[in-house]
């Protein structure tokens, strides 16, 4: 391995020990009580690398959210489009469930919301990053199963809005509230009734 290869197999090394510090970190304290010179003792790298990893501790607990969401966006299904509208959209809500549940989205969520009153920047980051984005990504899903004459939809971004708001009120909400809660009893049951009204109201 040549010097230059070594040295980037260190950097991504730290780069994640960072990321796996401040997310226990940031989970443990919450944003404002987490300290960045804490985050580096416990990644084992000095302060001066984590500021040049990330350039202030937004900018990590960015990452961090993005880090969750690309975990679990790497395994969604590339082939919900070729599913029936029902089957997809099945699938599509058991994936957003797992990430907020097993991705720690839920418990990033917290923080988020703890912190928002007094830092509305942190709040917009993760609204911009957690939310619309994941939100766009199930609107193009639906605008392929609309361009297949599976469903009728003519606002996208509004209908994966609307199935997704059916499903984390009875299966996200009552987490953020409970960290203990565990909604598997009824997810089944609570995604197909939520999939059954959506499509009655967009169903072809």
């Amino acid at each position: 391995m040549g010097l230059e290869a070594y040295r980037r197999k260190v950097s991504e090394a730290k780069h994640l020990s960072i990321l796996d510090a401040a997310r226990e970190t940031f989970l443990d304290c919450g944003f404002s009580r987490a300290a960045m010179a804490d985050i580096a003792q416990k990644a084992d790298v000095s302060t001066a690398t984590l500021y040049k990893h990330f350039e202030s501790k937004e900018a990590l607990f960015l990452a961090i959210i993005t880090d969750a969401i690309e975990q679990f966006g790497d395994e969604m299904p590339t082939n919900l489009a070729n599913m029936s509208a029902e089957d997809a959209l099945k699938q599509a809500a058991n994936h957003y469930l797992k990430a907020q549940y097993e991705g720690r989205i839920n418990a990033l969520l917290r923080v988020v919301i703890g912190e928002s009153a007094t830092n509305p920047e942190l709040g917009d980051l993760y609204y911009k990053q957690g939310v619309i984005q994941r939100n766009e990504e199930l609107a193009d899903l639906l605008k392929q199963l609309s361009n297949q004459g599976k469903i009728k939809i003519d606002n996208p971004l509004r209908a994966a809005r609307q199935i997704l708001g059916l499903v984390k009120e009875e299966l996200i909400w009552p987490a953020m509230f409970n960290p203990k809660h565990d909604p598997k009893a009824d997810a089944d049951e609570a995604i197909s009734e939520a999939v059954k009204t959506f499509l009655a109201r967009y169903g072809a």
